[in-house]
């Protein structure tokens, strides 16, 4: 009996075993979108530049949050521009008193946990996957790291420099009772609520100076995101004609985005006719996507669209007749 009892419990955990989903790891999925040499690049070319401008402290630089409403994940632009990962929850800091780069990383991406369903959803593991450290030449450390950092920065009444999106004072999370908040407003208000000590400036102009010239890899990109746009427009235009609704040409539009390798849109596609052309930004913020007109002959359309291609975009206007006269 004790020997059948044995054999039944091999086997379950074989079974077990067998149907347990290995451990997916980041680069079984995905690549670097550019080479290791040019992303270490552009990281010791924001260190020079701020060394000119002789800045100490702790550049930091959030990811985007892994909580999805549905939508997919887009990194935010300079965590994605010197790193070229799409971690989640993670933090770049630039530290500018020892001249080192380092990636402050959640042990697990928690998206890809579900603990209902253990064996499908078996978890990514990032804080300990050699590989992100092998590919991209930056090492990693975690988040309980990156508080004892900021201790230490806070004793010493360092600076936090963080990338504001535009020139000016550093902005902190508006005190609305309803507001949208960036990763930089929210990295902010949970540092400065903690780390009374430590001050803030906001270095855009650094870094969008670093990011103005373009390597010869970023110009083929926008070019293929410009081409994809133009493709879109011309597809749509095809289209035009009496008794179509402008949504209808989106649709066409945005159809040919995907299928010419568009990741998403660059912002929301107005296409607009007649009297709605006058005024297409007012339209779309006072009648949200509500006013859809129907095209009829003797009026102009106007396209302002554009396209997301490997998160570099396109943004091209042009108008139309839509009796194609």
């Amino acid at each position: 009996m004790k020997v059948i009892l044995t054999c039944l419990v091999s086997i379950l955990a074989m079974v077990v075993v067998i149907g347990q989903t290995p451990e997916q790891f980041y680069f079984e999925w995905t690549d670097l979108p550019f080479t290791k040499e040019e992303l270490n690049t552009r990281r010791e070319n924001l260190m020079t530049e701020l060394a000119q401008l002789n800045k100490k402290g702790l550049v930091l630089i959030p990811a985007k949050d892994g909580f999805s409403f549905g939508e997919t994940f887009r990194q935010t632009d300079d965590f994605y521009y010197f790193t070229g990962l799409e971690l989640p929850n993670a933090i770049l800091v630039f530290n500018l008193n020892n001249q080192k780069v380092t990636i402050y990383t959640p042990e697990q991406d928690i998206r890809f946990e579900n603990s209902s369903r253990k064996n499908d959803f078996p978890g990514r593991p990032l804080l300990y996957d050699n590989s992100i450290i092998n590919r991209t030449g930056i090492p990693l450390a975690s988040i309980e790291d990156f508080t004892n950092l900021l201790n230490l920065e806070n004793s010493n009444k360092s600076k936090i420099l963080i990338n504001n999106g535009r020139p000016g004072e550093v902005k902190f999370a508006p005190n609305d009772y309803i507001a949208t908040y960036s990763p930089v407003q929210v990295l902010l208000e949970a540092i400065k609520k903690k780390h009374t000590d430590l001050s803030f400036e906001n270095i855009y102009e650094a870094i969008a100076k670093v990011r103005m010239i373009k390597s010869e890899n970023e110009v083929e990109i926008l070019k293929q995101a410009a081409n994809i746009t133009v493709k879109g427009i011309k597809e749509a235009a095809k289209a035009i004609k009496p008794g179509i609704d402008e949504r209808y040409l989106e649709g066409v539009l945005e159809g040919d985005f995907k299928k010419n390798g568009s990741q998403r849109l660059a912002f929301g596609s107005i296409i607009k006719s007649g009297p709605n052309s006058h005024w297409p930004w007012r339209i779309l913020a006072t009648h949200y996507n509500r006013r859809n007109r129907i095209m009829q002959n003797g009026d102009l359309v106007i396209f302002d669209v554009g396209c997301e291609y490997e998160q570099y975009v396109s943004d091209i206007g042009r108008t139309f007749p839509v009796s194609g006269k």
